[in-house]
């Protein structure tokens, strides 16, 4: 995707929202910036009408993921806990 969005042969201003799994695994497989550079082509999150959602699933907790989710301007977001321990064992869904 990150090679057609490069040569213009898509666009991606028409996503309402996009889901990116596996956020810590897409950091340890060093896929962080393709996934930078697909947002910055989806609808600008300056522009509330036109804003896309970011849906972003981890099996871990941790502040690579959270550094992930603040560089899409996510603030507030909503964290669903699965074991209740709030991410410190290393298992929660953000």
């Amino acid at each position: 995707l990150v090679s057609h969005l490069s040569k213009g042969h898509v666009s991606l201003m028409n996503i309402q929202h996009i889901i990116i799994d596996e956020a810590d695994l897409i950091i340890t497989h060093d896929f962080e910036s393709d996934i930078k550079q697909i947002v910055l082509n989806m609808p600008s999150s300056n522009n509330k009408k036109r804003r896309a959602q970011i849906i972003m699933c981890s099996a871990t907790l941790n502040p690579n993921t959270t550094k992930l989710q603040e560089s899409f301007l996510m603030h507030h977001p909503t964290i669903i806990d699965i074991d209740g321990m709030n991410g410190k064992d290393g298992n929660a869904f953000n």
